[in-house]
């Protein structure tokens, strides 16, 4: 079952190289956080209009323990879906999984919907 996230998924702000960040003071950090996200989720409904828009990631950590995940994002809706992997899965196997997890829900849903991911690697593989 999809789960309720706390608050909508972070957007980086990233500055130009040799800019200071520390003059950004805390509110104007926000502020731009939200003018970028803004501009992304406008720039996606002018793309994709009345398409249920369907983010996936997959993440790695090498530490003391190794961990792997896959995780869907549905933005507008404030909703994230996370899965635990076995620890000797990949980064690409990861990426995948939650490509799959996303076309498995889509398949389930009336609306027409756009899958959206950072994977290279994972569209060459499909």
């Amino acid at each position: 079952p999809l789960q309720q996230c706390g608050s909508s998924p972070p957007v980086e702000a990233s500055g130009q190289p040799g800019e200071d960040r520390a003059m950004m003071g805390e509110d104007d950090g926000e502020q731009l956080k939200c003018a970028v996200a803004g501009a992304f989720h406008s720039t996606m409904n002018k793309l994709y209009p009345g398409r249920l828009q369907v983010f996936t990631d997959g993440s790695l950590v090498d530490g003391e323990v190794r961990k792997v995940g896959s995780a869907i994002c549905f933005p507008p809706m404030n909703v994230v879906q996370c899965w635990h992997l076995q620890s000797d899965h990949s980064i690409l196997m990861a990426e995948l999984y939650g490509i799959l997890q996303a076309i498995k829900y889509v398949k389930s849903q009336p609306l027409p919907s756009v899958i959206c991911t950072d994977s290279k690697a994972s569209l060459h593989m499909i």
